[in-house]
């Protein structure tokens, strides 16, 4: 594995052990939730559902409450993963949590563009963005019919647009 694609698991972030059982209870509250509550990535073709979002500190309370921790000990934790995550993805790494996800980073190559204001063509310049790709145990726990008529898992059976 090179070192630009080297893999980050949850044991090697060099969190301490509590942080370590608080992001798991986390990610295992975070699947029980997405089942019970229905929260899901919204197809393009539904409308959103304004109940769905789930802000930062509705996060931490979720997190201290399910964790059996302080806000502020939850808000520290979560605070040091994404941080440790942003850092990683700094430096070219990729962060994968098993079930999970992982996230990476790639690069969109430079390409002509047009302003939308003048109609004018620019040249926008190649840049690097952030991918999240789903795991397996997250995409189960959110598409509760895997094979519904429109691919993508939700209820309405609608067929998905090529």
């Amino acid at each position: 594995m090179s070192n630009n694609q080297a893999s980050i698991y949850l044991g090697d972030l060099g969190l301490k052990p509590e942080f370590t059982d608080l992001i798991e209870a986390h990610l295992e509250f975070f699947k029980s939730t997405v089942r019970k509550e229905g929260l899901r990535s919204v197809p393009h073709h539904h409308k959103i559902n304004r109940r769905t979002i789930m802000n930062k500190s509705e996060l931490v309370s979720k997190v201290a409450e399910s964790a059996d921790l302080t806000k502020v000990a939850a808000e520290k934790a979560l605070k040091s993963v994404l941080d440790t995550i942003s850092q990683a993805l700094a430096n070219d790494e990729t962060v994968t949590l098993i079930g999970f996800g992982s996230f990476s980073v790639t690069t969109r190559a430079a390409r002509t563009g047009r302003n939308p204001q003048t109609g004018k063509e620019i040249k926008i310049a190649e840049k690097k963005v952030v991918k999240f790709n789903v795991g397996k145990n997250l995409k189960e726990s959110v598409c509760v019919k895997t094979k519904a008529g429109c691919g993508c898992g939700c209820k309405t059976g609608k067929a998905k647009k090529k």
